[in-house]
Formats: C-alpha cells, sequence, structure tokens
C-alpha cells in the first residue's frame, strides 16, 4: 500500500534532522523503517522518496556523477539539461558541461551518470 506524500514529506523531514543521509538507499532504509511503524502494509521505492524530496523546500539533494553517456534530459527529475558554456585558450566558445533547469544535478567530462545522492535539510 502506498502512503500519502503528505505523511513521506513528514516522514523525509523527521529523518534528516541533525544528519546527512548519504545515499538513497539509506534514506530508503530510514524511511521504510518509520513506515512500517505506522502501518506494516506501507512501502515505497527510493526513487520515489529521491523526487519527492526533490520538490521539497528545506531539502538540499548533492548528485554525485560516475562515468556514462551524456543523458537527453536530466538522469534526477526528467527536466531539460542546458549547456555550460567556457571559452578554451583560442578563444572558441566550448561545452564544459551541463545543469538541469530543475534540480541540481550537473555533469562534465564524461561523468554523466548519477552514482549517489546526499540529502540533508538546509539550515
Amino acid at each position: 500500500m502506498l502512503p500519502k506524500r503528505s505523511v513521506l514529506e513528514m516522514i523525509i523531514r523527521d529523518a534528516l534532522k541533525g544528519r546527512i543521509v548519504r545515499s538513497q538507499s539509506e534514506l530508503e532504509r530510514i524511511v521504510s523503517s518509520r513506515l512500517k511503524a505506522v502501518d506494516p502494509d506501507y512501502s515505497v521505492s527510493g526513487e520515489r522518496l529521491r523526487r519527492i524530496a526533490l520538490s521539497m523546500d528545506g531539502i538540499m539533494i548533492r548528485i554525485i556523477t560516475r562515468k556514462g553517456r551524456k543523458p537527453d534530459a536530466c538522469p534526477v527529475c526528467g527536466g531539460t539539461l542546458k549547456d555550460v558554456k567556457g571559452t578554451n585558450l583560442a578563444g572558441e566558445r566550448v561545452t564544459l558541461g551541463a545543469e538541469c533547469e530543475k534540480c541540481s544535478y550537473s555533469g562534465s567530462r564524461g561523468k554523466w551518470s548519477p552514482g549517489r545522492y546526499e540529502f540533508w535539510l538546509k539550515k
């Protein structure tokens, strides 16, 4: 059974109080254990928790990337990627990387795939 979004938001905030959660799977484990205390039939995926956390005010998320292909859309939230441009020594404009317009995802120099997420409350 899926819990309501408001219940998950409350549990995510409580789980992040005074700590940094160093992976999506760790966040899923913490939230799932607290959900089971409310109702043993509740379950939630790490992806759903990540997407909810992305949309919450006051939740900070760092995305640590690893090697992979440059995606067409943001691999974290599905948003549009905007190229980050710079100037090389010859004075030519070059693409240095890409950033998402909706979330904190950015990739560059062959590191495009999200490898790990870190979550914490903004102070």
